[in-house]
Order: C-alpha cells, then structure tokens, then sequence
C-alpha cells in the first residue's frame, strides 16, 4: 500500500493542505479532478519528481510512469526510446504489443515522425516494458481516438494485473478499483 500523510504542497497557492489517502495494493485507483486541482502535482510527488512538499509518502517501490508529456527523444527510434528503459526488452514482444496498441511496424521510425496519439502509445509502452511495482499514469488516454483509447485501456489492465496502477484522467470509460477525487 502507498500511503500519503499529511501532505501540503504550495505554490503560490496551497495545492494539498494535510492531505492524506491510502493507496490499494494491487488495485487501480483513478485521481478525478478538475483541470489544476492538483492531479499531476500528486503524482509527481509519488513518483519522486517533486520532493518539494511537507508531509509523509511510504510504500512508493520501483515507479513505471507516463507523464502528461511523452517525454520521448525524438531523434531516436521507437526502439532506441524503449531500450533506453528497458534494455533486455526483445523486438518481437515489442511488435506484439504494438499490434494490441494498434501501431504495428513502427519500431523503427523516429518518434518525432509520429502522431500525438502514436508517441502516448509509445510512452505507455515504455512504461510497461520498464517495469515496476507501482504503474503511474498521467492522461494516458489524451489525444487518443475512441479504438485507442480502448486499446490502451485494454493493454494497461492486461499488462497491470496485480500490481498497483494510478491513472489520473478525465476519461474514466475504463476499468478502475477505487476512484479518489480531488
């Protein structure tokens, strides 16, 4: 379980003030909240991107995450982007789970060369070829069509089974165990 204790973050307002919540291990809980209510902020705290807050995080093990923006490089390949992660992932895995994302044959491209909605789906990849305990997800289903949005839905809770997933979306036409609104 991840467990957030009394948690304040400001910036030139008060974004959390002694905000706490628990976590489920193994579960998939949606963040719901308007747009700068403090969705992406939360977790950049939990993956450890932002340490600048008062209050206590436990239980954060190895983070997978994708962030509002893809963070790919887009000189490189898709391939090269995927390796940078996760070295021992193997092309053939990555061609069969780039069929379930509904982008096959694009190992090879420069991710500058894709689609917005391409490189989400590359970054969600990315994610889940690295690995880890917890899974963090930021807007995984922006600039995806209504075929991919399910297709990423699909692949995330396929991928995800049994470890902890917090996804932070306005789409919420996809299956979660728990929902914490902000």
């Amino acid at each position: 379980m991840i467990r957030v204790i009394n948690l304040t973050k400001k910036y030139d307002k008060i974004i959390f003030e002694n905000f706490s919540y628990d976590f489920a291990e193994g579960a998939t809980t949606l963040i719901k909240a308007p747009s700068g209510k403090g969705k992406t902020t939360l977790l950049n705290i939990l993956t450890g991107a932002d340490k600048r807050y008062s209050g206590t995080v436990l239980g954060v093990k190895k983070v997978a995450a994708v962030f509002q923006d893809d963070r790919l490089f887009n000189e490189m390949t898709v391939l090269r982007n995927i390796k940078f992660v996760c070295s021992k992932v193997s092309e053939d895995d990555l061609n069969e789970k780039l069929r379930a994302l509904l982008i096959p044959g694009v190992l090879r491209m420069k991710a500058g060369e894709l689609s917005g909605g391409m490189k989400r789906r590359i970054a969600v990849l990315r994610a889940i070829a690295a690995g880890g305990d917890v899974y963090i997800f930021d807007e995984p289903f922006a600039a995806l069509d209504d075929a991919a949005k399910s297709a990423v839905a699909e692949f995330i809770a396929a991928e995800t089974k049994n470890k902890t997933v917090i996804i932070a979306s306005h789409d919420t036409d996809f299956h979660y165990d728990y929902a914490l609104e902000l």
